[in-house]
């Protein structure tokens, strides 16, 4: 018998005209780890939901999911623990020991077990250094990592987890996911995950599902899905990097190219690549096997447009040295007895970049934007902004005080401040809520509110109330945070559109090195208060080791001046073309 069984279960949201879920069935056993995965709106979050009474949304359901064959609605909460993607929204406490504590109190433990337990949990999870530390102190990761702590510390036989790294680091997400590997591995304890960012989970999960509006597309395991995914719907943007540039290269040689891999193919029948190891290895074989030349001496670029048709013209305009952003020797803290958060911070932006900054949580990312936008003052040095400047916050909810998807946009366009909308009449401006709801997928949840859509769909809300300000300068805050693959790319080009046709500067916080290193012109890397190195994107992570892209790091030694995926595969499809 299955631990979680999902029986052709149906939901339909209160109000809500269509169902979200359809005709769902699902069997999980116990011990696995699963991931699901698919586009923002696909209804994760709202399959994962239904197996916490505590979280259930308010609506009508048909079906039934059962735990041990039981109603899960009748199953103690504590037998299942839950995740969010917001370190921040599950703390409850103002200490660490205390947050580890907290669900045991609720519990009704005597004294004397929530000490054992609670010293216990944090030694496992490797927080003992900060076992006394005020929770506000903590990075983003180590935020998390106390949700999990906090959860696990009740003896949950479940995790479920919605998007628990989407706010986090490259290298805070890969510590996050070696520990779930380990509580899977250790422990026994059956995992749910819903991600975006399926690089490092894809090949470490038991069992893929892969959903499309509300419906269950794919399930099994992750080779099988992955064959599945290229060979049936011709899409990889969900698949890890290794994948895509197999599907890149199988997809794009012509029958007579192919006769170059057809022995290669034969000895591989079947053989996806997943990880990076494995990618690597595929690479290898590839230019072993088939005596193709590695790229030693070939520097240059690639005769594809990476970042979509409207770059033509991007090289001329980011050579135009029209200064928008000029920062010298600014720092700021916190407080009079805190210490600097930003220090000695030199930096220009011209018009027309898109500079992408990478670093750690908690290195001082979000301060440089609000310090852009005037939000924050410096105590030392000063900054000079040529242009309207918007910031969008990480935090989609803050920018929110309508109670409908299409009110949020119409309220920017009738905003005092928002000069370029007070010169449109009223058909003009809902003219133009109507081409921002149907560029960004939003028209299907218009009547919604705000609050109860998904929180990539809340993501390009927020993103698409600060376009309609129609600003010289666009600030994003962890932009693709929640977002499915396919409207990042959307972003990606549209933010491009507007840099070509309207010369717009764009400064983007983000931990998604993917997509810096696909769309931005310039990325830099923040530590230690300040910037410490700054470059165009193919030479910042060709140098990089470890804070590089996956793609990089598979064609490292075999493939220059390659970063993305698609920038990989072509130069493999180039070499066979003239071998």
């Amino acid at each position: 018998m299955a631990l979680i069984e999902y029986k052709n279960f149906c939901f339909r949201y209160a109000l809500a005209e269509q169902e979200t879920l359809h005709h769902i069935n699902i069997k999980i056993d116990k011990g696995e780890m699963v991931l699901v995965t698919g586009a923002s709106g696909c209804g994760k979050t709202t399959l994962l939901s239904m197996m916490k009474k505590s979280i259930m949304p308010n609506g009508e359901c048909s079906g039934v999911v059962t735990y041990k064959g039981e109603d899960i609605k009748n199953i103690a909460a504590f037998q299942i623990g839950y995740v969010g993607q917001n370190p921040q929204d599950q703390i409850v406490t103002d200490k660490v020991w205390h947050e580890i504590a907290f669900g045991l109190e609720n519990l009704g433990y005597a004294n004397v077990d929530i000490r054992k337990k609670t010293a216990e949990t944090a030694e496992y999870f490797g927080m003992s250094k900060w076992y006394r530390m005020d929770t506000f102190k903590l990075s983003g990761g180590q935020k998390q990592l106390l949700n999990l702590a906090s959860i696990m510390a009740m003896n949950p036989e479940v995790l479920v987890l919605d998007e628990p790294t989407a706010q986090l680091d490259p290298i805070a997400a890969q510590k996050f996911i070696d520990m779930l590997v380990r509580l899977n591995r250790e422990l026994g304890i059956t995992i749910l995950i819903s991600e975006h960012r399926t690089e490092q989970l894809f090949s470490i999960c038991d069992k893929i599902i892969t959903m499309k509006e509300g419906s269950i597309e794919y399930q099994g395991a992750p080779t099988q899905v992955a064959l599945s995914i290229i060979h049936d719907s011709q899409d990889s943007k969900t698949l890890p990097t290794a994948a895509k540039i197999y599907y890149y290269v199988t997809a794009s040689l012509t029958d007579k190219e192919m006769i170059y891999f057809k022995q290669f193919k034969q000895n591989n029948k079947e053989q996806c690549p997943l990880t990076v190891r494995e990618g690597r290895n595929w690479l290898d074989a590839i230019y072993n096997e088939q005596r193709i030349q590695k790229d030693e001496n070939d520097t240059s670029y690639f005769t594809r447009n990476q970042k979509g048709k409207y770059t033509q013209n991007a090289e001329k305009i980011t050579n135009k040295k029209e200064n928008m952003i000029h920062i010298q020797d600014v720092s700021y803290c916190y407080g009079k007895k805190e210490e600097f958060v930003v220090e000695n911070l030199n930096l220009d932006i011209a018009k027309g970049d898109f500079l992408a900054i990478t670093g750690g949580n908690g290195a001082g990312k979000t301060t440089i934007l609000k310090l852009i936008s005037g939000v924050l003052k410096p105590v030392l040095g000063k900054i000079k902004i040529y242009g309207k400047c918007i910031f969008v916050s990480q935090n989609p909810k803050a920018m929110f005080t309508e109670i409908s998807v299409e009110e949020e946009l119409a309220e920017v366009l009738c905003d005092s401040q928002n000069q370029w909308a007070s010169k449109l009449s009223r058909e003009d401006k809902l003219k133009e809520v109507e081409k921002m709801l149907a560029k960004t997928g939003l028209d299907k949840v218009r009547k919604y509110h705000p609050y109860d859509i998904s929180g990539g769909q809340q993501q390009k809300l927020a993103i698409a109330k600060g376009l309609l300000f129609k600003p010289d300068i666009l600030l994003l805050d962890e932009p693709t945070k929640g977002l499915d693959p396919s409207f990042k790319e959307e972003l990606g080009k549209y933010i491009w559109y507007l840099i070509e046709t309207q010369r717009l500067t764009v400064v983007m916080v983000s931990h998604d090195l993917d997509f810096c290193a696909e769309y931005a012109s310039e990325c830099a890397f923040m530590f230690d208060r300040c910037i410490v190195s700054k470059a165009d994107v193919v030479t910042f992570f060709e140098q990089n080791n470890y804070y590089t892209t996956s793609a990089a790091k598979i064609a490292s030694g075999y493939i220059k001046k390659a970063v993305t995926y698609k920038q990989v595969g072509e130069k493999v499809c180039l070499s066979a073309q003239y071998f």
